[in-house]
């Protein structure tokens, strides 16, 4: 950490104020590509500057208040250094890596002190020459996604900003492949980040089913259809604007945000079915041509909507903690369910089901079809390692499924002779009961209980024909 006492003493003894003094010091440890964006940002602490980002209160009306991130980083206001700490020692060694497949975006979390989602944007868009080839202000790139930051509810277990700098990783990694990239324009790229950062912006912590049941405006809004990933790529619009990105880029405006939006919507999961069906149709009659403009459209669609369900394909230990995040807000939409008098939704019942279930069954029907045919169109070293995890991790959760179901049976079987020596016993002091009718009683007994434990395992882990 940079120290200021000394300076701020010597520039005392020389007549300057201490906060002047301490001001051009800070100035002079930060380097010349940063000075623009700290001047900005100061500038605007002092009221220099209008303050847009509260221009407009209440941006995204949704069922919560709205949520603003508490940062772990230092103010602005309070230290300046912050920029020379955020670009440089572990955090710069995390981007320099930032195209391998072992991404931690929690480590970037952490050594950003809660930045990762502007640090890693403004890093891509730079390393992309997107900020060179549309003359962007950095300044405002940098509050667009400080917007898009504070837009995603911290209070949620999985959809929140840590989401959206993984997801966001996982599509750069996507289209630095060959096959992907060779073809792609500037604004397809900047598109591309763009959608992926902000595909769950403004998410409420539940689902679409919970919006309309509960009567929810947005639900009303957007007639039930695609609600949420409806309100998300609008949501991304409105910081487009609100930042003054979208002033600087007006001659491409109405493409990108056409663009953004189609990316977004694909990734509603009831259309699933239908982009793999597409997908395996192109595939099976080899007619993808990525020069095409509506071919590479659709495989920047794919390429979003692999990256939004990559978890599973990550080494375990991220990949775990991942699944029992997502987990934990499902079991809390259960709970809000169950709060409200709604039917509580099987998925998001704590009480009747475990994360082994729900990641057994979200590996096998949804992530394993789609990224079947991913590893199908690139057969690379990337997709390869995807499979690999995948394949691994699905079997570590079934591995704990079957470790679940075994215990259950164990319970069951206790439970069933328990249930067996209570009623020998009882019969036993009776005494006055006839042989004959004892043996029957007991056999009677004997065959439901033998016929209880199967159905009711059966019925419980879905597993009857």
């Amino acid at each position: 950490m940079l120290m200021h006492g000394d300076d701020d003493d010597e520039g005392a003894r020389n007549g300057q104020p201490r906060a002047a003094a301490a001001t051009t010091t800070n100035l002079r440890r930060i380097s010349d590509q940063d000075r623009p964006l700290f001047e900005a940002l100061m500038a605007e602490e002092r009221g220099e500057l209008p303050r847009r980002r509260h221009a407009c209160t209440g941006r995204f009306l949704t069922m919560h208040k709205r949520r603003r991130k508490k940062l772990l980083t230092r103010s602005l206001a309070l230290d300046q250094a912050i920029l020379d700490d955020v670009l440089h020692g572990q955090v710069q060694c995390i981007l320099d890596r930032v195209h391998h497949w072992r991404f931690n975006a929690f480590t970037l979390e952490t050594v950003t002190g809660g930045r990762s989602l502007p640090v890693l944007c403004v890093h891509l868009f730079h390393w992309y020459g997107l900020l060179d080839h549309f003359n962007l202000d950095v300044v405002r790139v940098w509050k667009l996604f400080s917007l898009i930051e504070e837009g995603y509810h911290s209070t949620n277990p999985y959809h929140n900003s840590i989401h959206a700098t993984d997801v966001t990783q996982a599509m750069h990694c996507f289209l630095q492949e060959k096959r992907i990239l060779e073809n792609l324009s500037p604004l397809e790229i900047m598109a591309s980040l763009i959608g992926a950062v902000t595909h769950d912006l403004d998410h409420p912590g539940v689902n679409q089913p919970f919006l309309i049941a509960t009567s929810n405006h947005l639900a009303a809004l957007y007639e039930n259809t695609s609600v949420l990933e409806n309100h998300h790529w609008r949501s991304a619009i409105g910081c487009l604007l609100e930042s003054g990105v979208a002033e600087q880029v007006q001659d491409i405006r109405p493409e990108l945000e056409k663009q953004i939006s189609s990316l977004i919507l694909a990734t509603d999961i009831t259309r699933q079915q239908e982009f793999i069906g597409r997908f395996r149709d192109y595939l099976s009659r080899d007619a993808l041509d990525m020069r095409d403009t509506t071919h590479r459209h659709f495989i920047l669609q794919i390429s979003l909507k692999c990256a939004d369900i990559s978890n599973p394909c990550r080494p375990w230990d991220i990949s775990k903690k991942w699944s029992m995040k997502v987990c934990e807000e499902f079991f809390r939409q259960g709970d809000y369910e169950r709060q409200l008098n709604l039917p509580v939704t099987s998925l998001c019942d704590r009480q009747s089901t475990t994360v082994p279930k729900i990641q057994t069954g979200f590996f096998k029907f949804v992530v394993t079809p789609l990224m079947d045919e991913w590893h199908r169109f690139l057969r690379t070293d990337l997709s390869h390692s995807m499979m690999h995890h995948l394949k691994y991790n699905q079997t570590q959760w079934e591995s704990k499924l079957q470790a679940e179901i075994n215990e259950e049976t164990r319970t069951e079987i206790s439970d069933a002779e328990l249930l067996d020596e209570e009623d020998i016993d009882g019969a036993d002091d009776e005494g006055g009961e006839d042989e004959g009718d004892d043996s029957h009683h007991l056999a009677d007994l004997s065959d439901s209980s033998e016929a209880l434990v199967p159905f009711a395992m059966a019925t419980k882990f879905g597993l009857r024909s």
